[in-house]
């Protein structure tokens, strides 16, 4: 490479080097609210269920999720993941809520809320993904199962 050239080389390389941890995305953030009220739910853990390629006997080797360490929210609602991957999907709970899972298609993350077929976009504030969730409905007391 000529010498001129050279500080244009070491630009590129460090411009590319760079650009992997863009795309890769190293921390995600999230806020848990009740969808009525907008108010945090206290108390809702967020888990994250990462993918790994097995190796299976007698057929090729395939994709597996597997679920890592469940974290519990802050007061405000709010909760950082650290390890973050493009294929990765999040199980969200908390007490007298619906069960949530988060997943991310394209640069956007989404939810599919039970009862319903069309995913729902998920809403981001300052970097932060806002995930609603609906209260359950309350069982009616004194009534047996069938």
């Amino acid at each position: 490479m000529p010498r001129q050239l050279a500080p244009l080389g070491l630009c590129c390389t460090i411009l590319f080097a760079s650009a992997g941890g863009w795309a890769r995305g190293d921390e995600l953030r999230l806020c848990v609210t009740d969808a009525d009220s907008g108010k945090p739910v206290e108390g809702a853990t967020v888990e994250r269920w990462a993918s790994e390629w097995q190796p299976r006997i007698l057929r090729l080797p395939a994709k597996f999720w597997f679920p890592q360490k469940a974290v519990t929210v802050n007061a405000e609602g709010g909760v950082t993941l650290k390890t973050v991957a493009g294929d990765d999907w999040y199980a969200v709970k908390a007490d007298g809520f619906e069960r949530v899972k988060v997943e991310r298609v394209g640069d956007k993350y989404q939810t599919v809320p039970r009862g319903e077929e069309k995913p729902r976009a998920l809403v981001v504030k300052d970097g932060v993904v806002i995930i609603p969730l609906t209260r359950t409905p309350a069982k009616e007391e004194g009534r047996k199962p069938k």
